[in-house]
């Protein structure tokens, strides 16, 4: 059921809740001014997000009119609110009393379904009327009509400009006096300084008006720009009421973002660009079909689901799996091995798995869930594989105990094959190497289920080694070491990235063993570049300001880094550090220099952008980057205390890196662990040292680690 009453009454409703609420909190306050005046604000922007929504509606009740509305037909008492009542005709008895309760008045400005626009005036003079306006025209009462519709019924206090004629035309000296132009030229300059003051004064009083009224400053910047729609840069202004829609699509999308200002934000004169995922729709959508045939509880389904993610240096790879991995709602289980250059490939492997379980056995919440792994573990390996998978993830040493103590006291089981323990597998024999894919196997089917299905990424394949890539194979086939369990790791996603310019024989040859394998369903995607609606999103929303006007800003920045994420991220970094984007403190937003960007110069590469940026940095911070280059993906404070022995000296070090932190080349994690934002800043530090100085390198931090490291084991 629908209840329809007139958008002025509607309006009215919407002005008495908010005066309802103020009047509920002053009995409220007891004193308690900040929490009145939070209590306040928040009631503010109750209404206007309820305003902004109706506002859509309005503009799409034009749009779907069925004739071109004139300019002088947008006024409130043309258009009809649609509220659903739910069958309920109190709802529509409340409409028609004067002084309704605040619970039916909520429900009336919060169920608005439509808003319907009928012009008052049918006769042919309306179409003609409409032939002799512009499209300015239209944009302008639409503008009017928003301002009344936030700033609670009331009309802009516009100066008209219209009114400076050629018959009445002054201007003002310094000393206030009155020169009246007779000079045709002079005639005309009067006009246009005149209508260029009047504007300015114009402007500046509507801004502040709609402020006043606590309508936030985007919705200002529309409303001010529709209402001077001749005074607006070309490029931003708007030229139609679909740009108006369009508009309040995106402010209502993320209001977070684009309605609620914040005080801070930009204020620091530093981009955040944050985690969200730009774009990407089409190979989200084929990761996630994927990912769903792995966490459902399919018995019959004995195929492995296989994503190889692949894309140039800075598509973005390691975001878009993680990003679409944490937002899931079947409790992935996530497990990330990223290779790298500097580090041994299998070691990669089995750090990533030593690290979840440290978290999880740290996990107090975990216990039942740590207990069915350990069960599983138990029933499905002898003694002497717990002892070898021990050796391999040294904490899970903990909740095996009893294991080791009785297989590492017996002389016969503390070898395997005149091996040691440790060094088993580091002997490449083809014996040892079935049996690290046996522990493996056996150690995925223990760690995932239905409930738990694990998501199992292999990141940047391309540095990983042959042996790496046939553990991956053997982990997705079955061999006759393999038994069939309840569970034989169906539950695993198996995600890849590589570097499509950076692949080899070996691993192309590797990829379509895949393809070709009746066991694993293999699903390929390509990153590449954002395209100019997608990068203007991201743009957009790291400035807080609509696309519409990042949208000239933009062009410039896709034309320059061909739409790779990262290097967008680094040249608008560099935008800033260069003083051509600023965060303006008088605008309460960021402004940027057109011509100066368009001046400006990209490398060719964003390693070769990197490494210059890198090279304006202190020789401090580039040495304590130098250090974290060679070594693994993150460093905690474990790994510095090991390294710096001293405490000034690791005090140094680490306020090298937080100097690193605000340079955007490393993040931290928690109080203590750092790493590098993207793998190829780790590159770049790594690429600006000699091979003698890496070398240097490489012995000074592990003469450190076996000098400390085991004096702390003592």
């Amino acid at each position: 059921m629908t209840t329809r009453i007139s958008l002025r009454q509607w309006l009215s409703f919407l002005i008495l809740l908010e005066k309802r609420k103020h009047e509920a909190y002053t009995r409220e306050e007891n004193g308690d001014t900040t929490n009145f005046v939070r209590k306040k604000k928040a009631a503010q922007l109750e209404y206007i997000e309820t305003a902004v929504s109706v506002a859509l509606l309005l503009v799409q009740a034009l749009i779907v009119s069925s004739s071109s509305p004139a300019a002088r037909h947008i006024v409130i008492d043309n258009f009809t609110v649609l509220i659903d009542d739910a069958g309920d005709a109190r709802i529509r008895l409340v409409t028609l009393e004067e002084n309704p309760g605040t619970e039916n008045l909520q429900r009336i400005v919060e169920s608005v379904t439509q808003l319907e626009f009928t012009s008052s005036i049918t006769d042919v003079s309306s179409t003609n009327a409409r032939q002799q306006e512009s499209d300015d025209d239209l944009l302008r009462e639409v503008g009017t009509l928003l301002h009344q519709l936030f700033c609670r019924g009331i009309k802009p206090p516009i100066v008209s400009i219209t009114n400076v004629s050629s018959r009445s035309v002054c201007s003002l000296d310094e000393g206030g006096a009155v020169e009246d132009y007779q000079d045709d030229s002079k005639h005309h300059g009067a006009i246009r300084v005149a209508q260029k003051m009047l504007r300015k004064a114009s402007i500046s009083s509507l801004d502040e008006h709609l402020l006043s009224y606590g309508v936030p400053k985007n919705l200002c910047r529309l409303i001010t720009d529709l209402i001077r729609c001749e005074g607006v840069n070309e490029e931003t202004k708007f030229r139609s009421i679909e740009g108006v829609a369009e508009e309040l699509m995106q402010l209502i999308s993320k209001p977070d973002v684009f309605v609620h200002d914040s005080e801070t934000a930009g204020s620091t004169g530093h981009l955040s660009f944050g985690s969200t995922l730009y774009g990407r729709r089409n190979e989200a959508s084929s990761f996630l079909r994927a990912a769903t045939l792995v966490s459902l509880d399919t018995m019959e389904m004995h195929s492995k689901q296989l994503i190889l993610v692949e894309g140039l240096p800075g598509a973005g790879k390691t975001h878009f799996v993680a990003s679409l991995i944490s937002s899931s709602d079947f409790g992935w289980i996530y497990i990330h091995a990223k290779f790298d250059p500097q580090s041994q490939p299998l070691s990669v492997v089995t750090s990533a798995f030593d690290r979840f379980f440290l978290n999880i056995l740290a996990n107090r919440s975990e216990q039942e869930y740590v207990a069915s792994v350990i069960s599983s573990l138990q029933r499905n390996l002898s003694s002497s594989a717990i002892v070898s998978l021990c050796n391999l993830l040294p904490s899970i040493r903990i909740v095996f105990p009893s294991v080791l103590r009785r297989v590492v006291s017996d002389e016969d089981l503390s070898t395997q094959n005149g091996v040691a323990a440790d060094d088993e597998f580091a002997s490449g024999s083809q014996m040892s190497w079935r049996r690290l894919n046996f522990l493996f196997r056996k150690l995925i089917s223990a760690v995932c289920s239905v409930e738990r299905p694990l998501a199992l990424f292999f990141d940047d394949l391309q540095w990983a080694d042959d042996r790496c890539m046939q553990l991956l194979s053997a982990l997705m086939e079955r061999d006759h070491l393999q038994e069939l369990d309840d569970n034989d790791g169906t539950n695993c996603l198996f995600i890849g990235s590589f570097r499509s310019n950076e692949t080899n024989d070996n691993l192309i040859s590797h990829f379509d063993k895949f393809e070709q394998s009746t066991l694993v369903d293999v699903t390929k995607i390509e990153l590449g570049g954002l395209t100019k609606v997608e990068s203007n999103n991201m743009i957009s929303e790291v400035l807080r300001l609509p696309a519409r006007l990042t949208s000239p800003l933009n062009e410039l920045v896709q034309r320059k880094t061909t739409g790779n994420p990262f290097h967008i991220k680094t040249f608008m970094h560099s935008l800033v550090k260069d003083s051509i984007l600023n965060y303006s403190l008088s605008d309460t937003r960021w402004v940027w220099d057109i011509e100066a960007i368009k001046s400006t110069s990209i490398d060719k590469t964003v390693l070769d952008l990197l490494t210059r940026k890198l090279s304006q940095l202190p020789d401090y911070i580039v040495d304590a980057l130098k250090v974290l280059s060679c070594l693994g993906p993150k460093v905690d404070d474990t790994l510095t205390k090991y390294l710096y022995t001293s405490p000034e000296s690791r005090n140094e070090f680490i306020a090298c890196l937080d100097l690193a932190v605000g340079e955007n080349i490393l993040e931290k994690n928690g109080d203590s662990a750092y790493n590098f934002v993207h793998d190829m800043l780790k590159q770049s530090a790594y690429a600006v040292m000699s091979e003698e100085e890496k070398g240097e390198k490489h012995f000074w931090i592990g003469m450190q680690l076996i000098a400390n490291a085991s004096i702390d084991t003592d």
